[in-house]
């Protein structure tokens, strides 16, 4: 029983030493296809060569272009890429690199999050405080600086359309104003009692906007939810 058991071990021990990491990395796991497949095995940067797990760390072959850390590599986009930090991190030539704060201000003096942005809703992911998408950069803001015309309270800045300010609402109505994502204001009372998002329409068409997603009617120049 236990020479067989020998003759079975030293079959396999072959496999073992002819898989090596082209990478120069250490080899923690095979058979995978995606790099996400080989992140249980280690908790140092991991990527997939050649249906091999292979760390990244002290390697020469992979380097962040903005400077920062590498984390991982095989990304497409920069979500995929947060699993493997705690810091603002970016998507590059397939890499997932941490960025540098130090090297990119944001111009609201608010703190940055994440770069490579295009929109406001791509930064959403990264933080939990209102944020704006600004020269590319993802930055928090704040409620200090602007006020909402229709006296509603500021949620999120950098908007162009009420769709934008969806994701900041927790749910109630907001609009776009100047942009501004503020929610709908209280100082004044819907005749059926619904939520009064913004005021001044002639006709339910121009409430639309401002209603996010809900129902809307315009009601003595008041557009109010339904």
């Amino acid at each position: 029983m236990c020479f067989l058991w020998l003759l079975v071990s030293f079959s396999l021990l072959p496999n073992v030493v002819n898989s090596q990491c082209t990478n120069g990395g250490t080899l923690v796991a095979t058979g995978c296809t995606t790099s996400a497949q080989c992140t249980p095995y280690t908790t140092l940067p991991v990527v997939c060569l050649n249906s091999l797990c292979c760390t990244t760390t002290g390697t020469s072959t992979a380097t962040c272009t903005n400077g920062g850390q590498l984390v991982a590599t095989g990304c497409t986009t920069a979500q995929q890429c947060t699993a493997y930090t705690t810091s603002p991190v970016i998507c590059l030539n397939g890499q997932c690199c941490t960025t540098l704060a130090q090297s990119n201000t944001c111009p609201n003096g608010g703190q940055l999050v994440a770069t490579g942005c295009t929109v406001a809703s791509q930064c959403t992911a990264y933080t939990s405080s209102p944020v704006s998408c600004l020269n590319g950069l993802c930055c928090t803001t704040t409620t200090t600086s602007s006020t909402c015309t229709n006296g509603g309270v500021l949620v999120a800045r950098g908007c162009t359309i009420s769709d934008q300010c969806v994701a900041y609402s927790g749910g109630r109505p907001v609009a776009c104003l100047n942009g501004l994502c503020c929610l709908g204001i209280t100082s004044y009372t819907c005749p059926n009692r619904g939520f009064l998002v913004a005021r001044g329409c002639i006709n339910a068409l121009q409430c639309v906007p401002y209603a996010g997603g809900c129902p809307v009617t315009c009601l003595n120049g008041l557009c109010c939810t339904v």
